[in-house]
């Protein structure tokens, strides 16, 4: 520091060597400010992490402070303004919903009273708050329903009245169906439906009957006149000859007609109506299953009509009573909830009297209900609260009195509201000592009460606990029985009946998972068997063992197998791409080369092949009866697999390559040194020279080899540089074992 404070001062410029001891005042500066920067950034991250946070627990205020925190310190904070748009779309999808579902309600009270008109009305502006929302639609479906249900029963169907007094049962038309079709599409009345020829207006009066005369089949309109010339007589012959045999003889006999016809019509109509009444066939279980999707789709009024349809086709039916006990409670809660929803919008609205009348339709519908009852208390104390004091003494009086005789009634709740009043009109008045002392052991005794019943309730529970657990003990031991003795159906159907009586019985469903093990594993050994997969079929006899030990098949399954596989056998070939290998099934050699349909026992093998290197290939067999397998092996690699479509092109080229063509030819020694005579063999393997004078015979690899031809003569080029002079009888030959040299060139490449 010395130092370089001196060279300053001479004059002298501060070398590097000098300077670095001095410390960087930028630098130093800087390390500050991205300290202070760091400090920043994790004081901003801090607290919209904390804001997320309170966001999941939907915690918007506190959320909502965080992120304007992280805003305070940047303003441009990316994720903080993405958290504060978040919230305020939040708050206002709550908005809508409160909104929307206060609409709602109010529906749902418009529709208890059955102004359709009005609940239609509030659920389409709810639906344009929320447009999307499931819950909404399903409430103006609902509403629909309701008011078609509601406007069936008030209109007429038309009568139908056939023109010859009997109808057959395929002209009946369901008119109520129909009906509810007309409205469902708008109709505000139910047009009459048509019977062609034979359907009028439904008559009003008696009056309006159609009249039918059966005593001598005359018409029934007309003058005396007209009714005699029917049945041929003229007026005049009324006078002078009604009493003649042949007329009285005609009209005994139309009497008798007509007496027949109304007798029969009347036993047309007999037979038809008996049948009509008999008892049909009810699909409970279908109804019940409709009942109950109707309840958990909080179609409560279906749900209800379709319960008590039920307990009309039977009687005390215990799942339908159920339902019908819920839909009637939970359709009750809605109108009670909407109605206290209601009551309370009067009272924010300081509308006392008309939230008095919501509330007392409450308790017309529940009369113990204690929050209507606490309201309506607090809404009539607050009333007497503004009179004068003399009537407050004497409605002091009156609900003292009130609630001395609920008390008396047993009615705790109502009696509470009572006295709940004189407490908040007037908290030091002296009936309320007397009054709560009367309540108090009124509510105790209600206690001892409702103990005791809970109590011989217990008691009655017990006894019936103790018979049911005696029935699924003997059906656990019936359906055990069934599945020792491998009747599987027979203990599948004691277990349902086991099941229906206690659902979450454990041993019942382990054993309805083995006896499903065990179905599914003698259906598998039984397929088995029937595609003669022997193998197979054990494997699944193990299954069915291991699931069921004692099954009395299992011996027979297994002797089945044993008599069928000593007579089965399958057949394999074994073909080559390249170079001969040696073949061993089961570690025997079998061939060297190839197998065409080679008879081979049925079930599991080993086949290997080895090649000249000593290398060797395994695949493992599981041959069934009747079963053909092919297989292809490559030696050079070696490897061997399943014999594929395109294998046949491999196979026919390395079959052209191998073939052999021979020829008589000539070798030339060269200049002055003679000829000689002898074989000449081509293939696409080899290619070789064979005669008498053993040292000018040859064997080359085709591919070592290159040919040039000059008419009957060839000269061969060997990679070790030998050179080989072939003349072949003659032109034609030259040609041909040219082409075979030229194709086996093309396969060598390909």
């Amino acid at each position: 520091m010395l130092q370089a404070q001196d060279a300053s001062e001479s004059g002298k410029p501060l070398l590097k060597e000098d300077r670095k001891d001095v410390p960087d005042v930028d630098s130093t500066a800087q390390a500050k400010r991205d300290e202070i920067e760091q400090k920043r950034k994790e004081q901003i991250q801090d607290l919209c992490r904390r804001s997320v946070e309170s966001l999941e627990r939907k915690d918007y205020d506190e959320a909502a402070s965080l992120a304007k925190g992280a805003i305070g310190i940047d303003p441009n904070c990316t994720q903080a303004l993405d958290i504060m748009r978040r919230i305020d779309s939040v708050k206002e999808e709550n908005r809508k919903s409160r909104e929307a579902f206060g609409l709602a309600a109010k529906a749902q009270v418009a529709q208890a009273r059955q102004d359709f008109d009005k609940a239609k009305s509030l659920l389409e502006d709810a639906l344009k708050i929320l447009p999307l929302d499931p819950r909404l639609t399903a409430l103006l479906d609902q509403l629909k329903k309701a008011q078609i249900d509601a406007q069936i029963p008030k209109t007429a169907p038309a009568a139908i009245v056939p023109e010859s007094g009997s109808v057959s049962p395929s002209e009946v038309k369901p008119i109520g169906l129909q009906a509810r079709k007309d409205l469902e599409s708008g109709e505000k009345t139910i047009p009459p439906r048509s019977i062609p020829g034979r359907v009028q207006e439904a008559p009003q009066t008696p009056e309006a009957l159609p009249r039918k005369d059966f005593d001598i089949g005359l018409p029934a309109a007309g003058s005396p006149a007209d009714r005699l010339k029917a049945i041929g007589l003229e007026a005049g012959e009324e006078a002078s000859g009604l009493d003649t045999k042949p007329s009285r003889r005609r009209i005994r006999m139309a009497i008798g007609i007509a007496a027949a016809a109304v007798l029969l019509i009347i036993a047309c109509v007999t037979v038809y109506l008996m049948r009509s009444r008999q008892p049909r066939p009810v699909d409970l279980t279908q109804q019940i299953n409709q009942a109950k999707s109707s309840l958990s789709l909080s179609q409560y009024d279906q749900a209800i009509s379709l319960s008590e349809q039920i307990l009309a086709a039977s009687p005390g039916n215990p799942e339908a009573s159920e339902i019908l006990k819920q839909a009637r409670e939970r359709k009750k809660q809605i109108n009670i909830d909407a109605l206290m929803l209601e009551a309370q919008n009067f009272r924010a609205q300081n509308l006392p009297e008309d939230a008095i009348k919501v509330l007392r339709k409450i308790l017309e519908i529940e009369p113990a209900h204690n929050p209507a009852l606490g309201v309506l208390a607090q809404i009539e104390a607050d009333i007497s609260a503004t009179k004068s004091k003399e009537e407050q003494d004497k409605s002091i009086k009156d609900w003292a009195g009130k609630a001395a005789k609920l008390l008396s009634a047993g009615k705790i709740n109502e009696a509470n509201a009572e006295i709940n009043k004189i407490a908040r009109l007037r908290p030091d008045s002296p009936e309320l000592l007397p009054l709560r002392k009367q309540l108090k052991e009124s509510i105790a005794a209600a206690e001892a009460a409702r103990v005791q019943k809970e109590k011989e309730k217990e008691k009655e529970n017990e006894k019936e606990e103790a018979q049911k657990q005696l029935r699924i003990d003997e059906l656990r031991k019936k359906a055990s029985d069934f599945f020792t003795q491998g009747k599987y159906d027979d203990a599948q159907t004691v277990l349902n009946e086991l099941l229906r009586e206690e659902p979450q019985n454990a041993q019942a469903s382990s054993l309805r998972t083995q006896i499903s093990r065990a179905q599914t594993a003698l259906k598998d050994s039984e397929a088995a068997i029937a595609r003669k997969n022997y193998a197979e079929a054990l494997n699944a006899i193990a299954l069915l063992q291991k699931a069921n030990p004692s099954d009395p098949i299992i011996p027979a399954l297994r002797k089945q197998i044993d008599d069928s596989r000593a007579s089965a056998h399958a057949t394999l070939s074994v073909h080559r791409l390249a170079e001969l290998a040696t073949l061993f099934l089961d570690d025997q050699p079998i061939a060297a080369g190839e197998l065409e349909n080679k008879t081979v026992s049925i079930g599991s093998h080993r086949l290997s092949v080895k090649n000249a290197q000593g290398k060797q290939s395994v695949i493992n067999l599981d041959l069934t009866e009747g079963l053909k397998v092919d297989l292809i092996y490559d030696a050079s690699v070696p490897e061997i697999r399943y014999f594929t479509a395109a294998d046949r092109a491999l196979l026919e080229k390395r079959k052209l390559r191998e073939e052999t063509h021979t020829y008589q030819v000539e070798h030339n020694h060269g200049a002055l040194r003679g000829k000689c005579k002898g074989v000449l063999t081509i293939s696409g393997t080899s290619v070789s020279f064979k005669t008498t004078e053993t040292d000018h015979s040859f064997s080359y690899r085709f591919e070592q080899l290159k040919l040039v031809r000059n008419k009957e003569r060839f000269e061969l080029s060997a990679q070790d540089n030998k050179k080989f002079t072939i003349t072949l009888p003659d032109a034609t030959k030259a040609e041909e074992a040219n082409q075979i040299w030229e194709k086996l060139l093309r396969l060598a490449k390909e």
